[in-house]
């Protein structure tokens, strides 16, 4: 072998062995203080959640949709739980899509603005895989929802989920998350049946409603003056709610 050769054969072996180095793990966040032993209070919840938070912003903004993934799965769980295990009529999913946060007529600013008008008409429709991304369907009526759990999905009655014009769903930016108001029962069965891909039908960035608002995890507080706008219903939907600050750098 020439020395040339060699060298271009050497100068392979480092880029290789350079391409091959493992980074350097993130440095974990230390755990925060709460009790060893017994149940969790709402306030150490929270804490336990804004680790689980920070310790995914540590990792890139992958590993925070994907907790926001993770999260709206904890709701999808509430919402069967309330279905299957009380019969009752009155009793209801405990989160609406159209109210997943907080009253959106209010005033979120000095201007009067509400959610509502705060948030930003996107040019494109948000499109997402029902299997890998924060669909909130609400499924209300019992019957439809187990018949759609045993005729959805492939080598069933109905076949593979696709998307109709029963299917109206509003997509909000960062995340995404998509909040369903009509084809719930068939898109529930399709997230834990097989999936699809979803377009919906209005997309918003919803970054100015993160600018204006703010939660310590038992109230919604307008960020401008302190006002409280309500109180937290669903941890898991605040905790989304402040995953969006952090991906839109808020």
């Amino acid at each position: 072998m020439t020395q040339e050769k060699a060298l271009k054969e050497l100068r392979r072996i480092a880029l290789a062995a350079s391409a091959g180095k493992s980074e350097s793990p993130p440095k974990r966040i230390p755990l925060p203080e709460v009790p060893e032993n017994g149940q969790l209070n709402r306030g150490d919840r929270w804490k336990s959640l804004l680790w689980a938070i920070d310790t995914a912003q540590t990792l890139g903004d992958d590993s925070l949709r994907g907790l926001t993934i993770a999260l709206s799965r904890v709701i999808q769980g509430q919402m069967l739980e309330a279905l299957i295990f009380d019969v009752r009529w009155s009793i209801k999913s405990p989160l609406d899509p159209d109210e997943p946060l907080w009253d959106r007529k209010l005033p979120l600013n000095a201007e009067g603005l509400s959610m509502d008008d705060l948030m930003i008409k996107c040019e494109r429709s948000i499109k997402v895989e029902l299997a890998d991304s924060a669909v909130f369907p609400y499924p209300w009526e019992r019957w439809r929802m187990h018949r759609a759990l045993g005729r959805i999905g492939s080598g069933r009655r109905d076949g593979v989920w696709q998307q109709s014009l029963n299917h109206y769903g509003v997509g909000w930016e960062p995340w995404p998350i998509v909040l369903l108001s009509q084809g719930n029962h068939s898109t529930l069965a399709a997230q834990l049946r097989g999936g699809g891909s979803l377009t919906c039908n209005e997309s918003y960035d919803f970054s100015p409603v993160l600018r204006a608002v703010r939660t310590d995890g038992e109230h919604w507080f307008r960020v401008d003056d302190g006002q409280i706008l309500g109180p937290v219903n669903s941890i898991p939907m605040a905790g989304i709610f402040v995953i969006g600050q952090r991906l839109s750098g808020v």
